[in-house]
């Protein structure tokens, strides 16, 4: 079940623990390691909601035909790098 995210350097960063499924609700459970240096080691547990009132992030940037509206490159970088900072 572990499923690996891995670094530029091949080692490995993220790996998914578990998941379960609950209706159309799903949560997944993975582990973070940062380890870029020996002084430097920290292992954390995160857990994933998947929240999607209006639908998922693919379906908003990619959609599903020309008269949905999709979202811009400007928007999907907003949501990036508000990610990033959440996770940081």
């Amino acid at each position: 079940m572990a499923k690996s995210h891995q670094d530029a350097r091949g080692k490995p960063r993220m790996t998914m623990r578990g998941f379960f499924k609950h209706g159309s609700k799903r949560a997944l459970f993975y582990d973070y390691m940062s380890n870029d240096s020996l002084l430097d080691f920290a292992s954390m547990r995160a857990l994933f909601y998947e929240y999607m009132s209006n639908g998922s992030l693919e379906k908003c940037s990619v959609g599903n035909s020309p008269s949905e509206e999709n979202l811009n490159w400007g928007m999907l970088f907003d949501i990036v790098v508000g990610t990033a900072r959440g996770l940081e």
